[in-house]
């Protein structure tokens, strides 16, 4: 343990040196990870990793590799600040969510929400625990993961760190531009799924109880703030509207759903 204290703090001095250099960061999820950090850990990597692809390098098999054995020790179903889940109450309704927006692009209005308060705000897929994929006889080491990391975005700019070749980066990219953009997010930690063409329902019918099952290219995310939280599914093309809600009792239909459907969506 006084190891790994000390790791940890050789690499936070190495970065107050130097903030860009990226085996920095590394170092420090390394240390982090050992403590058993895993949540600190990982936006480290995933920060890392950012910084080598500013220089238009290719990113290292040491970070990636590191990146997915982090991972791997992980409990996701136990572990709350690397993907967290949260219940149906705690959703901020539409018309709130709208009027924040328009606040926001108005500089911030006085009042109890900033522009600062979006900062806490991350972007996780929603993905099956290990105990409901171990419950339903699957093999827990085939978790379906694809991560994205991405540096300081004050300037609009991302830095993709895609862990699956076959992933459709770029409609990501134009997605973490949109809401930098309209949100004013200056600084983002994503992990996403991409659903193109399959039929997940996603979107509701006002009019009745049951779901619609649309086919349309995207990424599930997570939003996890005070101001607006729960899970989405973020479509890209022309809709007024960008986030479609999943109601909590939805959830566990698109959990195994999205399960079904991710070997496919991970070999197109």
């Amino acid at each position: 343990m006084n190891k790994d204290n000390r790791a940890l703090e050789d690499a936070e001095k190495c970065i107050q040196l130097k903030s860009d250099w990226p085996k920095g960061h590394f170092r420090r999820g390394v240390a982090l990870a050992e403590l058993l950090r895993h949540g600190e850990a990982i936006l480290a990597v995933n920060h890392a990793l950012s910084l080598v692809l500013a220089t238009n390098a290719a990113p290292p098999a040491e970070m990636t590799n590191k990146l997915k054995e982090i991972v791997e020790r992980v409990e996701l179903n136990q572990d709350k600040n690397i993907l967290p889940i949260t219940d149906a109450h705690n959703l901020v309704s539409p018309q709130d969510y709208d009027a924040y927006v328009a606040k926001m692009k108005n500089g911030g209005e006085t009042g109890d929400i900033t522009p600062n308060d979006l900062e806490a705000i991350f972007l996780t897929c929603w993905t099956c625990s290990v105990a409901r994929l171990q419950s339903h006889g699957n093999d827990s080491k085939r978790r379906p993961f694809v991560f994205f990391g991405t540096g300081y975005m004050g300037d609009g700019g991302t830095g993709l760190v895609p862990l699956v070749d076959n992933v459709n980066i770029e409609l990501v990219a134009n997605l973490l531009r949109k809401l930098t953009k309209d949100l004013k997010l200056r600084f983002i930690i994503t992990v996403a799924i991409k659903a193109n063409s399959y039929g997940l329902p996603y979107e509701k019918n006002p009019n009745a109880t049951a779901w619609k099952n649309k086919k349309k290219e995207g990424v599930f995310i997570q939003l996890d703030s005070k101001h607006r939280a729960g899970m989405f599914f973020l479509p890209i093309g022309a809709r007024k509207r960008g986030m479609f809600t999943f109601a909590q009792d939805q959830l566990e239909e698109l959990d195994m759903e999205t399960f079904k459907i991710l070997p496919n969506i991970l070999h197109n």
